[in-house]
């Protein structure tokens, strides 16, 4: 159980990205123009641009600044991201209590990275954070019904991550039938590498 519950979080954490607005900017200074008129747009470009070191020497205190000025106008992908920030400890130092803070607020306005990271925040040990399986497949279930949209190549994380809460029983009750389910929807977008992570959880539940 532990260890499918380990694949689920390492196996599985780097295999998906968030799809950004980006290229919102024609240039790098037009970029900077708009971010200081206040587009927040724009302040989220800026913040990946220094984030990755694209065009700008990378700054991660740069891009929190800029992340942080377009959260605080609301900007769903700029709250994820001062989330990150503070998880990671990149431009501030880390703070668990305040990244669950910002990705609540990028989650409630429908943002579904952050509903993942909030679901991975509770699964695991992590400093300040008491492990909530009920919370975390909470979390898990409103990104999953999200669908893949958000998500490149429509490949939503969160579909193998609650397929496992019902597997394990942990968070909701068991139910097989639930678990195929959201298993089959991650298979529909997997790489070979995930693919025969979700057959060998398939066979695992047909099997017992």
């Amino acid at each position: 159980m532990k260890k499918l519950w380990k694949i689920v979080l390492v196996g599985w954490l780097g295999c998906c990205l968030p799809v950004y607005a980006g290229e919102f900017c024609q240039t790098l200074k037009a970029c900077q123009r708009q971010a200081k008129a206040g587009s927040a747009v724009a302040q989220v470009e800026m913040g990946l641009k220094y984030q990755t070191g694209e065009g700008v020497n990378q700054n991660v205190d740069k891009a929190f600044y800029w992340f942080r000025k377009a959260a605080v106008q609301g900007n769903t992908t700029g709250l994820e991201e001062v989330g990150t920030a503070y998880y990671r400890g990149e431009g501030v130092p880390k703070n668990n209590t305040q990244a669950i803070y910002w990705w609540k607020q990028a989650a409630e306005n429908g943002k579904s990275s952050a509903m993942w990271w909030l679901g991975y925040i509770y699964s695991r040990e992590n400093n300040g954070v008491t492990i909530d399986k009920e919370e975390a497949c909470n979390w898990f279930k409103r990104s999953a019904e999200l669908g893949g949209d958000q998500w490149v190549n429509g490949n939503n994380p969160s579909y193998y991550e609650l397929a496992a809460c019902y597997y394990h029983g942990e968070g909701f009750p068991k139910d097989d039938a639930k678990a195929i389910y959201w298993l089959e929807k991650a298979k529909e977008h997997a790489g070979d590498e995930e693919i025969d992570e979700i057959d060998e959880l398939l066979n695992k539940i047909r099997q017992r």
